[in-house]
């Protein structure tokens, strides 16, 4: 066995499933968000700068490796911190929730990334090349190992797979995607020798097995691609599918609408089939567009008052300012009051007379 090593600053050998193969991120991660830094920045520069430590540091380890969730906790830990802590040391109070900071600025958040789904996303790039890369040494080991892609759709880990490999099965099946990466593209029927007839999701919908169990437990060639399952006959592609019986009369309503489906494909010859990436309508994957569409911030409407705040051409200071008085999340007396922080009384220190809230101080 190869001892661990190091190899264009990543660790090669090690297990990264474990803390200490993450120590060297979590150290620069600090280093780099360390409080007294926070005291001299403003909220837009401490967001700045925690954009810019995510973007460099760990994503290099993050575009390999499933990050552990202790190592996770930890790393969000460290954020949270120096952004709501203004580097203060002790308890800090929380203005915002994690979550409600990683949406994006559409949507009433601050943009920072979310590392369990930004992970999720950049080991998803490697399902889409292993799916859609001609070539390369890389894939042709994990397809003659693990028989390709569409393995990773099988229940279960075994004992001899590696663990990137039930990594990548994780975020196959991972909760982020509808049921799995599968959701994510569709086929582009070309001449239909690499689409599996009954278990690719290629007709727009489930898989046929799934579609029409009865029919795909008559069937002869369970395992058969499209262009085996029929011939051109005078530039027209004919089906020729092979049951084991002849159908009774209560099941022809059931292959009468099999057929409407198969009605509408049309193969093309001499043309390959391609995965078409169907989020944010680019075709080819991209770690932006899988991001958003696990995040599922498109399914809620946005604000269009947060859309027109950061297109403002005002200093950041004071659009996040102005964030945080939109959100009501500035430290007036009454949400001090609110927190459990002991104040001498809720009013106004300008006008003495009604309590300050965000709305009487910026409003009224």
């Amino acid at each position: 066995m190869v001892s661990p090593f190091v190899y264009l600053r990543l660790p090669v050998g090690g297990n990264h499933k474990r803390g200490a193969f993450w120590n060297e991120v979590i150290e620069k991660v600090q280093v780099r968000l360390s409080r007294w830094k926070g005291r001299c920045l403003s909220l837009a520069g401490r967001i700045c700068l925690i954009k810019s430590v995510l973007s460099s540091i760990p994503l290099f380890f993050m575009s390999l490796f499933k990050l552990p969730s202790g190592v996770e906790d930890k790393l969000v830990r460290i954020q949270r911190n120096f952004l709501l802590g203004w580097g203060s040391e002790g308890r800090k109070i929380a203005w915002a929730s994690w979550q409600k900071v990683c949406k994006p600025r559409d949507f009433g958040g601050l943009g920072i990334i979310d590392l369990k789904i930004f992970n999720l996303a950049l080991l998803g790039k490697w399902i889409w090349r292993l799916g859609t890369d001609k070539g390369g040494l890389w894939k042709e080991i994990l397809v003659s190992k693990y028989g390709g892609w569409r393995c990773l759709r099988e229940e279960g880990k075994s004992r001899r797979s590696s663990l990137w490999w039930k990594d990548l099965k994780e975020v196959w099946g991972s909760e982020g995607w509808e049921k799995s990466f599968e959701d994510g593209f569709n086929w582009k029927v070309g001449d239909g020798k690499d689409i599996s007839f009954w278990e690719d999701n290629w007709l727009g919908c489930d898989a046929l097995k799934r579609t029409f169990p009865r029919l795909f437990s008559m069937c002869l060639a369970k395992e058969a691609k499209v262009a085996k399952l029929g011939s051109w006959f005078n530039g027209v592609w004919v089906w020729h599918l092979v049951w084991r019986r002849p159908f009774f009369e209560w099941e022809k309503p059931l292959v009468d609408q099999f057929w409407q489906v198969l009605q509408g494909v049309r193969l093309i010859l001499g043309e390959a089939d391609s995965w078409v990436w169907k989020v944010g309508g680019l075709q080819k994957f991209s770690i932006n567009s899988a991001y958003m569409h696990v995040r599922r911030d498109s399914e809620v409407e946005g604000s269009p008052v947060f859309s027109k705040l950061w297109r403002c051409k005002a200093i950041p200071s004071a659009l996040f300012t102005a964030w945080r008085v939109l959100e009501n999340k500035i430290a007036t007396r009454v949400n001090l009051e609110r927190r459990g922080v002991m104040v001498e009384n809720a009013l106004c220190c300008l006008c003495g007379k009604e309590e300050e809230s965000y709305r009487h101080l910026f409003f009224d």
